[in-house]
């Protein structure tokens, strides 16, 4: 786990890697379920579309949108990014 300070991105390049690791089917991470649906974050992304959720959703997080950083650091945390 690389931790890093409450609403601090990986570099592209990083995110990008660890994501690809991931070996996700054909290479799409799914957001599913409720509450993803419910504050409008559910879909099939690739490496690339998640980088862009997760910049838009921690923009959202420092315009103190309840939720949003929440969920920028549960993506995080599955791909080995640990907020702190």
């Amino acid at each position: 786990m690389i931790s890093m300070t409450y609403g601090t991105l990986p570099s592209r390049r990083e995110f990008i890697r660890a994501c690809g690791s991931k070996n996700l089917p054909d290479g799409i991470y799914t957001i599913s379920g409720r509450p993803a649906e419910r504050d409008g974050v559910a879909g099939d992304y690739t490496c690339q579309e998640l980088y862009a959720l997760v910049r838009q959703l921690t923009a959202r997080w420092r315009d103190c949108e309840e939720g949003a950083g929440s969920w920028a650091s549960d993506i995080l945390g599955t791909l080995g990014f640990e907020w702190v």
